[in-house]
């Protein structure tokens, strides 16, 4: 009886808080920033797939300062999804588009069709 209860309250915990614990990462298609404000632009990876900025070099407005991990995968799964994100920071006023794109892991950074656009206006 002692286990069947403490079964109860453990489901009960996990059902309760599991998913408030993970929280969801997620992009707006536009942006107002003020110069200095920071950006951090959201994506999913894993072994087979990798994002990148296609036009990194052409941008006029934000600075790619780099990236980061936000979320990490269980250590007992190779191949799982993780978060990452890249950090922009405005630094001149004007408007800029960021081209995120995920292409396939032996592939170069302008080979995807897949484009997220993400429109940044720097006040």
């Amino acid at each position: 009886m002692k286990l069947i209860k403490m079964m109860f309250w453990i489901s009960l915990c996990c059902i309760l808080f599991g998913c408030e614990s993970e929280k969801k990462f997620s992009n707006k298609d536009f942006y107002n920033l003020k110069q200095g404000d920071t950006l951090e632009l959201y994506y999913s990876i894993n072994s087979c797939c990798y994002s990148c900025i296609e036009n990194k070099d052409k941008l006029s407005h934000v600075d790619l300062l780099g990236s980061k991990v936000v979320t990490t995968s269980p250590t007992t799964c190779d191949g799982c999804n993780h978060v990452e994100a890249f950090i922009f920071k405005a630094v001149t006023k004007g408007v800029d588009t960021i081209y995120l794109i995920r292409p396939m892991a032996t592939q170069p950074c302008d080979s995807s069709n897949q484009v997220e656009m993400y429109i940044v206006d720097v006040q």
